[in-house]
């Protein structure tokens, strides 16, 4: 931003608003690429950091964004937000808060947490390993007598061989595939099937309580109907849709609606799925878009993936549920490997009422100390 600007101030004058929780879960393998070229690194676990041949080293404590240049030169003002949307119970509240913070849960948080009455009916499934996960989705998916109906993804890139970048940041290209996405919240083929639970992946409909993780089942498949299709709003800003249409918003409306409909001409699609979510409410699930910028400085390197914006909703990982809102959840926290990972599994329970835990070990619990010598530079002791 400095350079596109011309200013030398932090994020090139530009005032910024960044909001966050560091109390969740890191990057996941935030030094896998240079940060400066985009050459891929060599990692040396012994000593916790990445070798870069170009750049040298990068230290795995330096993953968060607060320890950054660009975070020390901003001089933001530091807000703690402590008013809570997702859950409304004050004893469930008050044990997240905790374990937030990193503090030992005493008996009775621990028995609240494992043994209170619940209704997990259709519950999606939440474990610490991919492995898991797919051993999981599998087998239900294969329980299903329907036909399935595979969605291959729509990868995309406005970039040219001659960009000055190309030398340092080509590896993103392979054989057409977009590899610098492969940690993309939508995935490369997604297979669905009527009757089939499913989570959706992103926020669909605010108002009527379509968002990220919201839970349902595929009820069938609707053909192409491209007068329905998600267009690009004339405004800048807002949220909503016209006459059945849901608006695209930014920069790259008009972008992203264009690869919603290349998506959709692909040979042998098969229509669009039809969910009835556990509101009540059925919406039919057109491919969403996701738009990255990877270029430091202009003409800009854009990639992008298309894709319908669901996943088997029989489970999945912490790491992949961090943002969703959950009704219904059954949490298995065996294996756990990374602090924060019990916070994050059961601070995506709505309530008590739709949770289940089935495995709590003191290893998934408990606070980054990088992250808790911040907060409490920060904000004080009682953060």
């Amino acid at each position: 931003m400095k350079e596109a600007r011309g200013n030398r101030k932090a994020f090139g004058g530009v005032q910024m608003v960044v909001t966050g929780d560091f109390c969740q879960l890191p990057p996941v393998l935030p030094f896998e690429h240079c940060v400066t070229c985009g050459l891929e690194t060599e990692e040396n676990k012994w000593k916790g950091q990445h070798v870069c041949p170009k750049h040298g080293v990068f230290k795995d404590i330096d993953k968060w964004a607060f320890r950054s240049d660009a975070w020390q030169e901003s001089g933001f003002t530091h807000v703690n937000l402590t008013t809570i949307h997702r859950q409304s119970h004050k004893a469930f509240i008050a044990i997240l808060h905790k374990m937030r913070r990193g503090i030992v849960l005493n008996p009775g948080n621990h028995n609240l947490i494992v043994y209170h009455p619940s209704d997990t009916r259709d519950a999606i499934e939440l474990y610490t390993r991919k492995e898991r996960v797919k051993q999981r989705n599998d087998e239900m998916f294969d329980k299903l007598p329907t036909e399935p109906q595979e969605y291959q993804c729509l990868d995309s890139h406005d970039w040219k061989p001659d960009h000055f970048e190309w030398e340092t940041m080509g590896h993103i290209m392979k054989g057409g595939a977009l590899s610098g996405i492969h940690d993309d919240r939508y995935d490369a083929k997604v297979a669905l099937k009527e009757g089939m639970l499913v989570v959706l992946l992103h926020n669909l409909d605010l108002p009527a309580g379509l968002v990220n993780g919201s839970q349902g089942t595929i009820q069938r498949f609707e053909k192409r109907a491209p007068h329905r299709m998600p267009v690009a709003s004339k405004n800048s800003g807002g949220y909503g849709s016209q006459n059945g249409q849901l608006l695209l918003q930014g920069e790259y409306a008009v972008y992203r609606q264009d690869k919603i409909r290349e998506f959709a001409k692909q040979e042998n699609f098969p229509g669009w799925p039809v969910v009835k979510f556990m509101n009540g409410l059925e919406r039919t699930i057109y491919a969403d878009c996701t738009v990255t910028e990877l270029s430091v400085g202009e003409p800009k390197i854009v990639i992008s993936r298309t894709q319908i914006p669901l996943t088997a909703g029989w489970a999945i990982t912490t790491h992949k549920s961090q943002g969703m809102t959950l009704d219904r959840v059954i949490v298995d926290l065996s294996g756990a490997f990374e602090l924060g990972q019990a916070y994050v599994a059961l601070s995506r329970a709505r309530s008590l009422e739709g949770l289940k835990v089935i495995s709590f070990p003191v290893s998934a619990q408990g606070c980054n100390a990088q992250v808790k010598k911040f907060m409490v530079e920060m904000f004080g002791p009682n953060w």
